[in-house]
């Protein structure tokens, strides 16, 4: 999907709003074709500063991906582990991982 938006006043302040609403239009595309994820997410920039004209300025982005559906099975995950146990060991190294920075 290609996006490309006008804009004028704060830059970084309506760059952001775009990337917003583009992830959203993704979120939304994927939903509409039957699918809860989208995996392989690319997201490429296009030159996107310079003044054009006065205080404008043309936002270029391109985004890619892959929409799949996900299911989780609630007892296990695909290799027997109880999904809950996957769920504690993640919190456990992320909070090793927030008290040693």
């Amino acid at each position: 999907m290609h996006f490309v938006r006008e804009s004028s006043g704060l830059e970084a302040t309506e760059f952001n709003r775009f990337i917003t609403e583009c992830n959203a239009i993704a979120r939304a595309h994927v939903a509409s074709l039957g699918g809860n994820a989208m995996l392989a997410y690319r997201a490429v920039p296009a030159e996107s500063g310079g003044r054009v004209y006065k205080s404008q300025v043309y936002n270029v982005i391109s985004l890619s991906g892959c929409a799949v559906r996900v299911e989780y099975n609630q007892a296990e995950t695909a290799n027997g582990t109880n999904r809950s146990d996957v769920d504690d060991d993640f919190a456990e190294k992320r909070r090793r991982s927030s008290s040693i920075t």
